[in-house]
């Protein structure tokens, strides 16, 4: 087959992914949660997507109680702010345990302030492979986008934010979260160091929280 035939069917593919995306949340939703006002003592799990998310609102559930697993899905315990109104949360309300913690993949500008934030960041080759895979079989069929075009067109095609209804690029986000690594209420945290030692960061997670 052509290559530009190739090139085509695969930008068609991945506009249908953008246009499926766009339904995943809704205006009003995503807006509430972004204008949510956090106490001091929140705790926001910060990172893109296939960073780390996950496995740190894991971490941060466990050690404030103990070891519960009595959830399906763990952003029914820690809410990802972007989703919750349209899940039906409550930010407002209280958790489970102390402190409340929540989700965002939101870059720094858009970001809730006035709380505690661990950031999260993965070397970004993985993330891009560890990103398609997830789509992959779900929003696209295997063989029908590659790994380069879902880069371009997709990934890094997502640059600066226009808009509060749009996440920023892997780099936007890491630049605007690496100008605040030092500050007293960001822990910056590499999955690859969780990978590596995980007993040592999550010592350094129970400390910050």
């Amino acid at each position: 087959m052509p290559l530009e035939i190739i090139a085509s069917s695969e930008s068609k593919a991945i506009e249908l992914l953008k246009k499926r995306l766009s339904g995943f949340e809704t205006e009003e939703g995503r807006l509430k949660g972004l204008n949510f006002k956090p106490r001091p003592d929140d705790i926001f799990i910060v990172a893109t997507p296939k960073a780390g998310t996950t496995w740190v609102q894991q971490v941060c559930h466990q050690l404030r109680t103990g070891g519960d697993m009595g959830f399906e899905e763990i952003s029914q315990v820690v809410p990802w702010i972007e989703l919750a109104y349209d899940q039906g949360q409550d930010l407002e309300a209280e958790q489970v345990a102390h402190p409340r913690c929540f989700k965002t993949h939101c870059w720094y500008d858009h970001c809730p302030k006035g709380a505690k934030y661990i950031v999260v960041v993965r070397n970004p080759n993985d993330v891009a492979l560890s990103f398609f895979k997830f789509f992959e079989g779900w929003f696209f069929q295997p063989g029908e986008v590659s790994l380069d075009a879902f880069v371009e067109e997709f990934w890094l095609a997502r640059g600066k934010p226009q808009s509060l209804m749009q996440n920023a690029s892997y780099f936007h986000h890491f630049l605007s979260w690496w100008g605040h690594r030092n500050d007293e209420n960001v822990l910056w945290l590499f999955f690859e160091e969780l990978k590596e030692g995980l007993s040592e960061c999550v010592k350094r997670i129970a400390d910050f929280t």
